[in-house]
Order: structure tokens, then C-alpha cells, then sequence
């Protein structure tokens, strides 16, 4: 009596193709590391402020975060509406939780363009608002 096994060598197929798949995919995370692909990525700060216009004047909220011990110095640059450069920062260094910085005058609503730039014990820096308000 003879049997047909037709069937065995589709799972013999699919163990070797999922075999070499990790084998491929292993490799690109070990390559990675290897020619240093990874080390190039820096940390997203996370710290928020926030920014409103009231009449005349850009009233920035700081809001804190988890990187709060880390900060040094918040900076504000900037442009109004009208070209008039924005270059301020808050009284505190660093900031306390809910402290607010208002620019007086800053112009129209909807045309003032505003950067904050949080500057970290460490020296680095990094953009944590760009806004048009």
C-alpha cells in the first residue's frame, strides 16, 4: 500500500523561508548598530509651552514636562507681523511650572511667528515650539 506525501515538503518550504527572514532581519538590526546608524538619533525633549495671542500682545505659557530638571534657559525668537524681530526669554532660569512671558505689541493675530528653543544642563539645544499665532 503506498501513501502520498505531497504535503511535507510545503512545511519543509515555509521553515527555511521564515528561517532565512530572521536571519535577514537580525542582520539589519545588528548591521545598524554596527556602522553606527543608531547612534546618530538624538532624544526628543519633552517639555511644553504654549502660545496665545490677548489683544496686542503673545502671552507664552510654560507648561513643563518630563525633561524639566534638565532644562537650563528657555529662548524666544521670532518675527511680528510687521518684520520687527522677537528675541526674549523668561525671567527664571529655568522656568518654574506655569511661569508666562508676554510680548507686548507683537501685532496682528495670525501673523507673528514665534520659536522657542529650550537650552538643557547638557548644552544642547532643541526647537520645542514654532508657531504662527
Amino acid at each position: 500500500m503506498a501513501t502520498n506525501r505531497t504535503d511535507d515538503a510545503a512545511s519543509e518550504v515555509m521553515g527555511h523561508i521564515l528561517m532565512v527572514a530572521v536571519v535577514v532581519i537580525l542582520g539589519a538590526v545588528i548591521a545598524s548598530f554596527a556602522f553606527g546608524m543608531a547612534a546618530g538619533v538624538t532624544r526628543t525633549v519633552a517639555i511644553a509651552i504654549s502660545a496665545q495671542q490677548q489683544g496686542d500682545d503673545i502671552v507664552l505659557t510654560y507648561m513643563g514636562g518630563r525633561d524639566n530638571p534638565s532644562l537650563h534657559r528657555l529662548e524666544v525668537t521670532g518675527a511680528e507681523a510687521d518684520g520687527t524681530a522677537i528675541d526674549d526669554s523668561f525671567a527664571n532660569t529655568p522656568p518654574a511650572v506655569g511661569e508666562t512671558l508676554t510680548i507686548p505689541d507683537a501685532g496682528n493675530a495670525g501673523g507673528d511667528h514665534v520659536v522657542v528653543v529650550a537650552q538643557l544642563v547638557d548644552g544642547s539645544r532643541q526647537v520645542i515650539l514654532d508657531v504662527v499665532v
